[in-house]
């Protein structure tokens, strides 16, 4: 962020202050009549009593602070508003830009943490705010030093009427002549006494506001008023502006300030969305200017002064927490910034080689000689399981699959908040899909389903005698159980489990009816073992597109035998997986594979013989064609265990890294098997007939 842009912001904070400092008096005239006004409703009600006055007061000083508070946490938002409004203008180049992106434009990607340019705003509006109000308050400190010069000097003892009235006490009327003919010079001295008198009276009033002899206040004490209101004043800020932050929604990666792409953000959310952040800050500022301007004789000043100091340093935690500006363990700040740097050039790298590629790409002139099979048929009924981060089914939304959202239903086993926490792009990415699917938004997403039990979701199967539900393709996109065992064989057991409980699960909820053609002409090898590289043609892909009407009908599944689509890296250890012999020898491999797996996570429920005979759970293998990431835009591959700095990639680089093949492998390759090669590979099943 520019040097000239920080120092607007930190500009804007001050003027925000100094707003709030000029609206002081009209605050204490409202304030001042509403009291007056309600403790004349009580001498109405109530008979007339000494407490009456100090009630009054009480009131007054209640509603000043309630009244203050409301007028600067409103300039602190406004501030924060006109603060990101600026940043959008220097974002876009393009001013014909409109300012929300309709559902099919939505930001691939969000802001994280304190990567958000919202974050340098409010660190430095709040900033310039306590610092203008610091070199306020030290310019007031001049008024101190006339006060500490009386204190030296001999003063008169003047009584209570003395001070309010600016009385000069005369020794004579007869020197009333003498001082009329010195006018010059005795003028001078009177004058001199008023102000003196005046400087007392102010030292009186502070000292009982204080509670304390105005000797006995230490520079010391009043440094910390200075820092304890920059702290109340940044803190505030990076609270409020966090709130703020989540109800605009995230902004992009990928726009830094400069660049013409745009924000995808609502920049001017309701205060509902706030409101309770807004509540608890006027509340705790309400609080402690009473208490500041009340309760202070009672209550000490140096308690007072520590506890707001406190108060001040929990509200400053309390923000860089809501941003994840805290560290833990024993990283310092400049580890989080080293990061935080590591983190742009990773994304100016990434974008760099996204650049490159494209380059490349449209210098190639070759046809390739297969197109790539697409699976999805336009009136497919498609059921993904395990889902990550949902960026799969948002590439199904998104051009050019456009696939009808009332025909998809995406599930995860975690659930929505963990989904959320283990992929920071995730909120974006279901805020679309909801926003895609419109009517049908809350059928298209189902969270803590187990792959392994899906009759136990409703969104699954449906209603079991009135809505049944059945689908044509269920896709299982690069399964792992994410249990991190550290001995290869147990893990391996550990996914064939996951594999053959899915198989037997989703068997009941396939469609029925005739078989694709592609999947006709390979009866003949169900019960071979070798992985068929065939039909990659695109001929054979059922790529029949219906009318794109039927996006807006009830869910309707065709009528065809339906498929499981099994889609993982072709390489160790997932080739040790073995998924077409699962799939083809179910019934056989799954007493001694339960045996030897680790035992399920307690809840879960192993198969048996019979779940397999009843749910007739047998399967052919119908074909295997090479996954390619490119073909679903804005698909990024994400691990079972979350998005993990510093080994986590996004572009799908995982899924594409190439693996060198050993002898093994390399004979494989020589017979005209793909295995190993570093690719990702999708095995289709269909149930026999």
């Amino acid at each position: 962020m520019d040097v000239p842009v920080v120092l607007f912001f930190a500009l804007g904070g001050a003027l925000c202050w100094y707003a709030a400092y000029a609206m002081r008096p009209v605050v204490w005239d409202v304030t001042h009549y509403i009291a007056h006004f309600i403790a004349g409703l009580f001498r109405c009600i109530v008979c007339i009593n000494p407490m009456v006055d100090e009630n009054a007061t009480a009131t007054t000083g209640v509603f000043t602070a309630l009244l203050r508070s409301v007028v600067d946490e409103a300039l602190r938002l406004m501030g924060l508003e006109l603060c990101v409004i600026v940043v959008i203008a220097l974002a876009w180049k393009e001013q014909h830009e409109r300012l929300i992106d309709p559902p099919a434009r939505l930001l691939e990607a969000c802001w994280v943490a304190i990567d958000d340019p919202r974050f340098p705003i409010a660190l430095w509006l709040g900033a310039g705010w306590g610092m203008a109000e610091v070199v306020a308050g030290t310019c007031q400190l001049g008024k101190f030093l006339p006060m500490f010069r009386i204190l030296e000097s001999p003063s008169p003892r003047l009584g209570e009427g003395d001070l309010l009235g600016d009385y000069v006490y005369q020794e004579d009327e007869d020197e009333e002549e003498h001082l009329s003919t010195n006018n010059q010079g005795s003028g001078d001295e009177e004058e001199l006494d008023l102000d003196e008198l005046i400087l007392i009276r102010e030292k009186t009033e502070l000292e009982e506001q204080l509670g304390e002899l105005l000797e006995n206040v230490s520079p010391v004490t009043i440094a910390l008023w200075r820092i304890d209101s920059v702290l109340w004043n940044v803190g505030s800020t990076l609270v409020l502006a966090s709130s703020m932050t989540y109800a605009q929604g995230c902004s992009s990666d990928t726009s830094p300030i400069g660049q013409a792409k745009p924000y995808a953000f609502l920049p001017f959310p309701s205060l509902r969305s706030m409101q309770a952040t807004l509540l608890a800050l006027v509340a705790i500022h309400t609080v402690a200017a009473t208490i500041w301007m009340l309760a202070l004789p009672h209550l000490r000043l140096l308690s007072v002064t520590y506890t707001s100091m406190l108060i001040g340093l929990a509200l400053l935690s309390a923000g860089l927490g809501l941003w994840g500006a805290l560290l833990r363990g024993k990283g310092k700040l400049r580890t989080a910034l080293a990061q935080h740097n590591a983190r742009r050039q990773q994304r100016q790298d990434e974008t760099r080689r996204a650049q490159i590629q494209e380059s490349q790409l449209k210098k190639k002139v070759a046809v390739p000689k297969r197109r790539h099979v697409l699976p999805f048929a336009q009136d497919d009924s498609i059921l993904l399981v395990g889902e990550g981060n949902f960026s799969f089914a948002l590439s199904l939304l998104r051009m050019p699959h456009l696939h009808p959202p009332h025909q998809i239903l995406a599930t995860s086993y975690d659930t929505e908040d963990e989904v959320c926490k283990k992929y920071p792009d995730a909120p974006a990415i279901l805020a679309e899909i909801r926003a895609l699917a419109g009517g049908h938004a809350d059928s298209i997403l189902a969270f803590g389903v187990d792959a392994g039990a899906l009759q136990k979701c409703e969104l699954v199967t449906g209603k079991a005698h009135t809505d049944p539900r059945r689908w044509s393709k269920v896709w299982f996109g690069f399964p792992h159980v994410g249990a991190g065992h550290k001995d290869e064989h147990r893990n391996v057991l550990a996914n064939q489990v996951l594999i053959l409980r899915f198989l037997v699960s989703v068997a009941p909820y396939l469609t029925r009816g005739p078989l694709p053609t592609y999947a006709s002409r390979t009866t003949r090898k169900i019960n071979s073992e070798s992985d068929s590289d065939d039909d990659e043609n695109p001929a054979d892909a059922e790529q029949e597109t219906v009318p794109l009407a039927s996006r807006y009908q009830l869910f309707t599944p065709p009528v065809r035998q339906g498929s499981v689509l099994i889609t993982l890296r072709n390489a160790v250890p997932y080739t040790l997986w073995n998924v077409p012999m699962l799939a083809k020898r179910l019934r056989s491999v799954l007493a001694p594979t339960l045996a030897a797996a680790p035992p399920l996570p307690k809840g879960m429920h192993a198969p048996t013989i019979d779940d397999v005979d009843r749910r007739a759970a047998q399967y052919a293998q119908w074909r295997s064609f090479e996954f390619h990431p490119g073909d679903w835009a804005g698909y990024s591959h994400r691990r079972t265990v979350g998005y993990i700095e510093g080994r986590s990639t996004s572009h799908n680089e995982d899924l594409l890294r190439q693996t060198a093949p050993d002898e093994k492998q390399e004979r494989e390759m020589r017979r005209g098997r793909h295995v190993g090669t570093g690719e990702c590979r999708t095995f289709e099943f269909g149930l026999h007939t």
